[in-house]
């Protein structure tokens, strides 16, 4: 899938130079401390800013659905550090790729044409925040697993 949102059309007055989008540094950062779901948001994010909210609607149903089958997938393989650094590595890279094909030539034009883009400080607390949350709801699904089971006795 191209970008669809090429860097030669006029997006409108929503995304004049003065709004700052995120760029693919920003996903990797992201994604390395908050997950695949991590990039998924700061792509959100950037439609949002672009004013495409159908398709940051999309790209968050499709990168939901994604995530869930990476986390389904890497649930098979043996738990241990080379795999988990691996996992984190291969989620990198997917985030970069995905974000790059979806928005890359919209951000360097953006950029390349006097536009902000957030630092990639406010890139990791969205991927720590994004962490975070996902960490909460994983805690959530376990709670309500643990109130369904009998007691052991």
């Amino acid at each position: 899938m191209d970008d669809p949102l090429p860097p030669d059309r006029s997006h409108g007055s929503q995304t004049s130079q003065s709004q700052a989008l995120y760029t693919l540094h920003g996903v990797v950062v992201a994604t390395v401390l908050g997950s695949l779901a991590a990039a998924v948001v700061i792509v959100c994010l950037n439609y949002w800013k672009l004013g495409a909210q159908a398709l940051a609607r999309k790209v968050a149903i499709a990168g939901g659905a994604l995530y869930l089958l990476v986390i389904g997938l890497s649930s098979l393989l043996p738990g241990s550090l080379e795999v988990g650094l691996a996992m984190v590595a291969v989620q990198a890279g997917l985030g970069y790729a995905l974000a790059n094909q979806l928005q890359g030539s919209t951000i360097r034009y953006h950029v390349a044409n006097g536009g902000r883009a957030h630092s990639n400080f406010r890139a990791a607390g969205v991927g720590l925040g994004t962490g975070l949350a996902i960490f909460f709801v994983a805690i959530f699904v376990l709670a309500l697993f643990q109130v369904g089971a009998p007691a052991a006795a």
